[in-house]
């Protein structure tokens, strides 16, 4: 009988993993590739036709991240295959890759009797790498994740002496060292890592390990090829971006902290030091706090509020979570326990009730989608709280969400004002009734149901707010420009001046229209805009005046020997900071050899919206017959 259960919830778990696979492709298909990715596709494409930085690619971005993205793209050369199917494909083997790596840990990590935590662990896993990323698919943080997790759970089995398989270690290192290069501020992970290992073992010997090697090796030969290969990116392109990069997008550390999804990654960062685990998972605990920890810090270190990079803290955290509740529902839990986890949920309460009020009004308008979330909610905890099958569980949870619907489909128009509360009552009742026919742990698994749904309700909103947002800019930004180049430059070369890549990219991807720039984007100006409001504007026309800023110049020589057909300059109504804004023309046109380049360009018309997202493009077209 119990073999037949393990059969049973393992066939319902790759279910589960086939299900998270569509509906990430679902999403993808209907969204568009990241403005980033392009950029950095593009930058790449420069990069096998033997480009070198500065030159022919200006972008902050090391070169392991075009290492990475030119598999796809010769990939698509040689089969002729379209660039942004083939990257998806890649993203979703590469996720595959991991997962089944982290599958293989796991069974060893977890013990028989735990199998189910073990598969819902996986799963929100695996939901980290596809779908939280929503629009950011595919950029180099989330990546991360998909790259550097097997590495982690291999480090909670070399703090339990438990062997790992020599090819698969070497395939751990090597993923790992692909992912830790990245970015500098990513090493920090594993140098916590490794820094508890030696302290929990308490010998310099844990450091020999096959993973290691391979990653530190990795690491090396990427160091080497910088130095051989990139040159310009390392004494050159490195200190100016240290100097001006962060400088331009910094906000304050309040700013960062007080960020919803931060808000949410608090959460098992802080259970961790009040809920006591078996001695089993302790390394797991403990090594996945240090993880999370890394995490947070990489994106506070950054001092960027670009939601790429707290996806990867987010993405790590909501696994952590599965585990913590989950632990808690199952395991018989102390009084503390309960104190602490009361407290810190009515703390979150008072943070969504006061700043994150929008999040009560999904319920009303997307009811559906709510119901199904308290469905996974109500099965994490049917199957830890009970012992029950993962197929039970599911469909008794499915029953209770469609009561559920059913009971707001009658009674929306009466209780609308308060509905969520009247509906979560409800669920809470027959979640009651259900656990009362299992007699066992039902105020504890009634009271994990509870904060579960508290919890996980903030990245549940922001999934839906991150996919209807992206729509957004699709119909009202993308899509325009699109149509403005099939009509009027299809098969021309454009340019364009803005702070943002998310004009440029991804058009050039979805539109037959060659990019002129050098540049992803113009976002050094941003340091240019923040000095002009701070009182030192004729300081920066007389340095422009000069051709003091190298950017410029390396503007002025691309007009100058590409001849772009179109410009697309930037308007001031996409911001809503004016403060931020840089007139591009009013100042560029202050340098003589910028002005005798523009001589060539006849103002042409306006692309702008005012809604879902406003942006404004001034666009200018080339006319050869101009005179200087």
């Amino acid at each position: 009988m119990d073999r037949f259960l393990n059969i049973s919830n393992k066939i319902v778990f790759f279910c589960i993993v086939i299900f998270i696979y569509i509906t990430a492709w679902a999403i993808q298909s209907h969204l568009f590739l990241n403005w980033d990715v392009s950029s950095l596709i593009e930058a790449t494409r420069h990069l096998l036709n033997h480009g070198k930085y500065i030159k022919d690619i200006y972008t902050p971005n090391p070169p392991m991240i075009l290492y990475l993205y030119s598999i796809p793209l010769l990939a698509s050369k040689l089969f002729n295959l379209n660039i942004i199917l083939t990257f998806r494909i890649y993203i979703f083997g590469l996720a595959l890759i991991s997962f089944v790596t982290c599958y293989k840990l796991c069974q060893s990590i977890f013990d028989k009797e735990d199998q189910n935590i073990a598969y819902l662990f996986l799963s929100a896993l695996l939901f980290g790498f596809l779908i939280i990323p929503m629009h950011e698919f595919g950029q180099r943080d989330p990546i991360l994740l998909i790259f550097t997790m097997p590495y982690i759970l291999a480090a909670v089995l070399r703090a339990e002496n438990i062997p790992i398989n020599r090819f698969t270690a070497i395939l751990i290192g090597l993923l790992a060292g692909l992912g830790f290069a990245m970015k500098p501020h990513f090493l920090l992970t594993p140098l916590l890592i490794e820094s508890y290992l030696v302290m929990h073992k308490r010998k310099f010997s844990s450091l020999f390990r096959d993973e290691l090697f391979t990653m530190l090796a990795v690491i090396l030969l990427y160091l080497v090829s910088l130095l051989i290969y990139h040159r310009e990116y390392l004494f050159v392109l490195a200190p100016y971006l240290a100097k001006i990069y962060y400088y331009n997008s910094s906000v304050s550390f309040r700013y960062l902290i007080s960020s919803p999804l931060i808000i949410f990654c608090l959460i098992p960062f802080l259970i961790y030091f009040f809920q006591k685990q078996s001695p089993r998972y302790k390394s797991f605990h403990t090594i996945c706090w240090l993880v999370l920890l890394s995490f947070i810090f990489s994106y506070l270190w950054q001092r960027t509020p670009y939601l790429y990079h707290v996806v990867l803290p987010l993405a790590f955290a909501i696994p952590f979570l599965v585990f913590q509740i989950t632990s808690f529902a199952k395991n018989q839990a102390r009084v503390y326990e309960y104190i602490f986890m009361s407290i810190l949920s009515v703390a979150v309460l008072i943070f969504m009730l006061c700043c994150l009020y929008t999040i009560w009004i999904v319920l009303i308008f997307s009811p559906l989608l709510f119901f199904i979330y308290l469905a996974i909610i109500m099965t994490i905890i049917l199957v830890c709280a009970t012992n029950a099958e993962l197929l039970f569980s599911v469909i008794i949870s499915t029953a209770i969400s469609l009561c559920c619907y059913f009971y707001f489909s009658f009674t929306h128009k009466l209780v609308s004002a308060h509905l969520l509360f009247y509906v979560l009552i409800f669920a809470a009742l027959l979640f009651c009734l259900t656990l009362s026919w299992f007699r066992k742990k039902i105020f504890q698994a009634f009271f994990s149901f509870l904060i579960a749904t508290l919890f996980f309700s903030i990245p549940a909103y922001f999934c839906y707010g991150a996919y209807y947002s992206s729509l957004g800019f699709k119909t009202s930004i993308l899509q325009p420009l699109i149509q403005f180049i099939n009509k009027n430059a299809n098969g021309r070369s454009i340019y364009f001046f803005t702070q943002s890549t998310r004009y440029s990219f991804p058009l050039i991807d979805y539109t037959q229209v060659s990019l002129a720039q050098r540049f992803d984007c113009l976002w050094m100006v941003r340091s240019l805009s923040k000095q002009i409001h701070a009182g030192e504007e004729q300081k920066i026309r007389m340095q422009i005046k000069n051709g003091d800023y190298q950017f410029l110049n390396l503007v002025i020589d691309d007009l100058r020997t590409k001849k772009p057909d179109f410009i697309f300059v930037e308007m001031d109504n996409g911001y809503i900071n004016k403060t931020l804004y840089f007139n591009f023309l009013q100042y560029f046109l202050e340098n003589n050899n910028f002005k005798m380049e523009w001589q060539h360009y006849r103002y042409f018309t306006t692309i702008q919206s005012n809604w879902p997202y406003a942006f404004g493009l001034k666009v200018y077209r080339r006319d050869n017959r101009a005179r200087k």
